[in-house]
């Protein structure tokens, strides 16, 4: 056998034996991560439009929808009052009212605290600011 034709035959197996080298960097994971926002988001702005389109004045200030998936709604309730009056006004017709305006069915309802508030934050006292 030539010695060029040796050498080629060697280049070639050593070619198979060369491990391919793994992908290290986090694209994938980026990728992934950035379509599940996506995916999030899209649910969560159109139960944010259709929370405030459809629910009372007094409501939508003190309430703000965090997510919705498979028919479970979270709302976060700035108070416990707030989250009986969210309560009284969904069992009062207001779970149908978002239904139809979403085109989809609300199965569950969960509240979370963390809601907005009306009264502004401590002022770095351990109080509340007065107004007056």
């Amino acid at each position: 056998m030539h010695a060029s034709v040796a050498n080629a035959r060697l280049a070639k197996l050593r070619g198979f034996r060369v491990p391919t080298i793994a992908d290290r960097s986090i694209a994938a994971e980026v990728g992934r991560f950035a379509k599940e926002v996506r995916r999030t988001d899209r649910g969560l702005a159109k139960i944010d439009e259709v929370w405030t389109a459809a629910a009372p004045d007094a409501l939508r200030d003190l309430a703000r929808p965090v997510a919705f998936k498979a028919g479970v709604l979270e709302l976060a309730c700035a108070a416990a009052a707030v989250r009986f009056e969210v309560d009284r006004w969904l069992q009062g017709g207001g779970r149908e009212v978002l239904e139809k305006t979403l085109g989809s069915a609300i199965f569950r309802v969960c509240f979370t605290s963390g809601g907005r508030s009306r009264l502004p934050r401590n002022n770095g006292r351990g109080g509340r600011e007065r107004t007056s």
